[in-house]
């Protein structure tokens, strides 16, 4: 009752989220847990709808969840493509307010509200502060080779930001996502592939932007970092090597 009063109030009771989620291949484990921990944490009591791209059958598969059949494409094109795919469901997705993506073995710990992750008008994006760089960009991975399309000095950049996690009002983050789509392609047409593949595009524009909502870095925490991070965890990202590892994963 008090989340629909205040929701009333700051004007997100009618608020539609849609999340972007790729689990093709072995990453379908993950899909549950991820989804259990949105429904209970994420928004609670706002209207969501699940945009799943996969290969595999997964549950739970509700009213909220639209599954769109996705071949993997190969690391690593799976995640480098992602914006492409996105692009793909276009008309359905902008029936949301807003858009975020999350990867698939992340899941929510605590309430993440509205306030806490939707942007202004003004700041139109959501983007979160790398873990292992969150003090700012200095010695950050970004793509150093000068014939890449996002080439950038660590100098020029405030924050290095994690391509986990990522959102923002559906319009935005389409343009934003269109912009990621023209540099990846202008960087595959040279047969460059970047340091951090779609993360390095991510952080190559948000560079080049000052409006964006930047999220601490306690919404994409390590699963083995929790007990010693000096910030308050929302989200964790779940140990790949216990479910037997990044090469299993990918292949």
């Amino acid at each position: 009752m008090f989340n629909k009063l205040l929701y009333s109030i700051l004007g997100h009771s009618n608020k539609k989220i849609g999340i972007f989620y790729i689990c093709t291949g072995k990453y379908s484990i993950f899909w549950e847990r991820f989804y259990l921990s949105a429904e209970k944490h994420f928004c609670p009591g706002l209207e969501k709808q699940y945009f799943v791209f996969t290969d595999q059958e997964i549950a739970p598969k509700g009213d909220n969840v639209t599954v769109i059949p996705q071949a993997k494409l190969g690391w690593p094109y799976d995640t480098l493509m992602r914006f492409h795919l996105f692009k793909g469901i276009k008309d359905q997705a902008m029936k949301c307010d807003y858009l975020y993506f999350f990867n698939a073995n992340m899941i929510f710990l605590k309430d993440v509200m509205p306030w806490h992750i939707f942007p202004t008008k003004e700041e139109q994006i959501v983007v979160t502060r790398h873990p292992f760089y969150y003090e700012g960009a200095n010695g950050a991975p970004f793509e150093t080779d000068p014939k890449s399309t996002v080439y950038i000095d660590s100098k020029d950049a405030k924050w290095y930001v994690a391509g986990g996690l990522s959102g923002g009002i559906a319009q935005y983050y389409y343009e934003l996502g269109d912009k990621i789509i023209e540099t990846v392609d202008a960087d595959l047409k040279i047969n460059h592939l970047t340091p951090w593949w779609d993360e390095s595009h991510l952080n190559y524009h948000i560079a080049h932007r000052s409006n964006y909502k930047i999220l601490h870095p306690g919404y994409i925490v390590p699963e083995d970092r929790i007990d010693n991070f000096p910030f308050k965890v929302y989200l964790t990202v779940l140990d790949k090597n216990k479910h037997g590892g990044h090469e299993f994963m990918r292949h």
